[in-house]
């Protein structure tokens, strides 16, 4: 394996004084971005920097100090096992990648040799990472990313000025596995080009393990890297089962809150707040699951989900088929629809509740109709001004044809319902061969009659988004 790749500093003015931690919040963490890069994934070879100016064995010091502690730049290509820890403010340059797997694999061999030379990046609990435009994170295929926060210190990844109250003003988290996608051809190598310029990503091994990511805050990202293509704030890209994703915030991104671009990874204990586009969005063959996940979603925001299966393909294998259950959704009444299905994607939502919509449910075309995603519903209510589904044409569908309960639904301060609602008992049915999703029997993603400070999402989370 090569040693680490490092690059000089490339900047030279003086940064403001570090404010962005809170000495009394758990919001003393950091986090990990993800944005644009050139299309090689990485920069030009840089020398290697001398001891004085090393530091986290992978980064150079900026000669900045910030809340007390030294300015740790990163950027370029980390080839080698690092621990980033808490004595070290991290400041992304450009797209730092984590391994070489978004390399071009053009043969089995390659794929073996990328996986056998995997980076580990670990990140210690109350790790800061503050970065600026054009900066992202991005843990390539074969490679691993440890990020376990916890409660009281989670890691938190944002802009490099003070406060949370930005939006689109660095990348992103981006992971990278080897996990099927349906625009993959099985007899070769896939290849597929990530969107942010992050290079390749995806394989035939939905076990695959890109690592473990525990109580992350990712906030203000979605940098737009050309018209209409921004960074979303956690990207998972062909990630496979083997992957620990739990206890994670997304919160005012520019772009959609989380996408996933094929892969089997399962997500829980997910909050989406104030994403300007869709929350939650899947594509490319994606069938993995997702429980316990809160969303606020905003005034002129995009879907609560939007689902496909991939791209202009209604028959792509294999298909997009994930399930959600006990998902909270407190919309703006204004949005237009809060999951739109479309594309021919399946689907399964269970024991969920859609709080102020205009409509809750859109299925826009009749392939996705006829291709059953009706199945996959149950036990869900929706509060909604219009009707609780619709389909391409406006017209409402029948909402007892989706399990729906269309009641007035009302939160408390922990976001859990306040009003009875029939329960689907039992549990959804993994697609990814999984024993992930656990039994509950409620609705919704906090149990009712819990109180705020003991809801599993609090004293984690930004302080105000919630």
């Amino acid at each position: 394996m090569t040693p680490a790749i490092y690059l000089k500093p490339m900047w030279g003015n003086k940064m403001n004084a570090f404010s962005k931690l809170s000495l009394s919040a758990v919001v003393l963490s950091s986090a990990m971005l993800t944005a644009c890069s050139d299309s090689d994934g990485g920069s030009d070879t840089p020398d290697t920097p001398d001891t004085e100016t090393a530091c986290a064995d992978v980064g150079i010091k900026t000669g900045e100090t910030l809340d007390g502690k030294e300015v740790c730049g990163l950027s370029g290509v980390i080839t080698a096992d690092a621990t980033l820890t808490t004595d070290f403010i991290y400041q992304l340059k450009g797209i730092v990648s984590v391994g070489e797997g978004n390399n071009k694999l053009e043969s089995d061999n390659d794929v073996l040799d990328v996986k056998d030379n995997g980076v580990t990046l670990t990140v210690e609990p109350g790790v800061h990472f503050r970065s600026e435009k054009g900066a992202a994170l991005n843990i390539t295929r074969g490679s691993k990313i440890m990020a376990e926060g916890t409660a009281d210190a989670p890691i938190i990844m944002s802009s490099y000025d003070d406060g949370f109250d930005g939006t689109g003003e660095w990348g992103g988290l981006v992971v990278q596995g080897f996990a099927q996608n349906n625009k993959c051809n099985a007899a070769d190598p896939c290849n597929l080009f990530g969107e942010g310029g992050v290079n390749y990503f995806g394989g035939d091994d939905n076990t695959d393990n890109s690592g473990s990511i525990k109580y992350l805050i990712i906030t203000e990202g979605g940098f737009e890297v050309s018209p209409d293509n921004e960074i979303n704030g956690l990207t998972l890209m062909s990630v496979g089962t083997g992957t620990t994703i739990e206890n994670v915030q997304i919160n005012s991104n520019q772009d959609d809150g989380i996408e996933f671009f094929g892969g089997a990874v399962n997500v829980k204990n997910l909050v989406l707040t104030g994403n300007n586009d869709d929350s939650i969005d899947w594509d490319e063959g994606f069938i993995g699951g997702l429980q316990y996940v809160l969303v606020t979603h905003p005034t002129g925001a995009g879907n609560g989900i939007e689902a496909d299966n991939a791209g202009d393909s209604n028959d792509d294998l294999p298909m997009s088929n994930p399930r959600l259950a006990n998902v909270t959704w407190v919309s703006d009444p204004a949005a237009s629809q809060v999951w739109r299905f479309k594309k021919g994607t399946i689907g399964g939502i269970m024991n969920s509740a859609v709080v102020n919509a205009d409509t809750c449910v859109l299925i826009e075309d009749t392939e996705t109709m006829n291709q059953g995603t009706v199945n996959g519903f149950s036990g869900n209510v929706c509060d909604a001004a219009t009707a609780a589904v619709e389909n391409a044409t406006g017209n409402g569908v029948n909402a007892a044809t989706f399990d729906f309960n269309e009641v007035n639904v009302d939160v408390n301060a922990a976001y859990a319902l306040t009003s009875n609602a029939s329960v689907a008992s039992g549990k959804p049915t993994e697609q990814n061969n999984t024993s992930f999703f656990e039994a509950t029997n409620y609705v919704g993603a906090v149990e009712p009659g819990t109180a705020a400070a003991d809801a599993w999402w609090a004293g984690w989370t930004l302080d105000g988004t919630l």
